[in-house]
């Protein structure tokens, strides 16, 4: 991580998978190009939203997604991104989370953020 992220003990996670998502940033291009990334993304999650998502984090970055599991406050920390040299740099945290970004189209969106410009 190119900025300071701080971690509790245990860490932050969210373990419904049915957990409701909500866009933090939905104007991000991380969101928007090179596909609109919407609520039906998220559908079929197999395991927990989110795990070892940070409690704190520096002011560079920016968040995607908030989530939380029922009665919990929400975590705004499941992707984090921050530009960093020719583009951004991004972070999931989550075993079902990676495994959804290698399969889908997600993967073009966390892969080749530097392509497209990044406020």
């Amino acid at each position: 991580m190119p900025y300071p992220i701080t971690l509790k003990q245990p860490a932050e996670r969210v373990t419904d998978e049915n957990a409701p998502v909500t866009f933090t940033d939905p104007q991000s291009p991380l969101l928007n190009a090179p596909n609109k990334i919407t609520q039906a993304d998220f559908n079929g999650w197999v395991q927990e939203r989110a795990s070892y998502m940070p409690s704190t984090f520096d002011s560079h970055y920016r968040t995607m997604l908030a989530m939380s599991d029922p009665g919990e406050q929400p975590n705004r920390a499941a992707i984090l991104a921050a530009p960093y040299g020719v583009g951004p740099t991004s972070m999931c945290r989550s075993r079902s989370f990676a495994s959804f970004c290698r399969r889908t189209r997600w993967r073009a969106h966390l892969r080749q953020p530097a392509r497209r410009q990044y406020h």
